[in-house]
């Protein structure tokens, strides 16, 4: 009797304790990236580079002087404060919000390579096009099966 008493005990903390972990697993919110990010590997949050750090990779590889240098980080400074402030904008729907990331992006470029010699912007639009090119094959691994392949699997016999 008492081994009884103690095998429906066990199994009803055992059930409680399993529906406990549903109830705060379901409190941690969907699953996915947290609100205005994306995980890296190991659970980390992916965080865009401030103005200064991309200012100095950009002088390691472009071998900007230090006016430019000064110049590019307000460039990005003002670009960040455009993003963010479109970020929190609740009242702008998200195909506008992508599209004016866009334009915001695109007039940030317009603003660098003004300030970058015809070598400089050479070199940056090569490794522009190179990061794009890495940005297209992850996004072509995510397709199943080759582009416009419209046909239907062999019928089996």
């Amino acid at each position: 009797m008492k081994s009884k008493l103690s095998s429906v005990l066990f199994s009803t903390l055992l059930a409680a304790s399993a529906l406990l972990a549903v109830q705060v697993r379901a409190e941690d919110g969907p699953g996915g990236p947290p609100p205005g990010g994306e995980y890296k590997k190991g659970g980390e949050k992916a965080k865009m580079p401030s103005a200064g750090e991309r200012v100095e990779k950009m002088k390691e590889k472009l071998g900007l002087s230090d006016d430019q240098a000064t110049q590019l980080k307000e460039i990005f400074s003002a670009e960040a404060k455009e993003m963010q402030a479109l970020r929190k904008d609740e009242s702008v729907p998200m195909e506008q919000k992508k599209e004016k990331g866009r334009a915001i992006r695109e007039a940030t470029k317009a603003k660098v390579d003004a300030v970058l010699t015809p070598e400089q912007k050479a070199t940056a639009d090569a490794a522009r096009a190179k990061m794009a090119d890495r940005k297209e094959g992850k996004e072509g691994k995510k397709e199943k099966g080759p582009k416009g392949d419209k046909s239907a699997p062999p019928a089996a016999e």
